[in-house]
């Protein structure tokens, strides 16, 4: 954990700051990743978050549909853990 950690943080400095969309799916993908222990369930919620956001924000169009396809199969695994 201490490893994907110091990988995450070595990360944010790559992240677009100034698009609500993914200062949303960050937060959550690390406070999942935290709060859960595990990385794959952060990249899960963060997928999702950023998938719903993106379609909120009426931008659903600027999204490949495979991160859609994983959004469900994310949201499945999540509700069946």
């Amino acid at each position: 954990m201490v490893v994907v950690g110091i990988y995450m943080i070595g990360r944010l400095g790559q992240i677009s700051w100034e698009a609500k969309e993914s200062r949303i799916a960050s937060f959550f993908t690390i406070m999942f990743t935290v709060l859960s222990f595990s990385p794959a369930n952060g990249m899960a919620m963060g997928f999702i978050s950023y998938a719903f956001s993106m379609v909120v924000a009426g931008k659903g169009k600027e999204v490949h549909p495979v991160i859609y396809v994983l959004s469900g199969l994310f949201l499945t695994y999540l509700i069946m853990l």
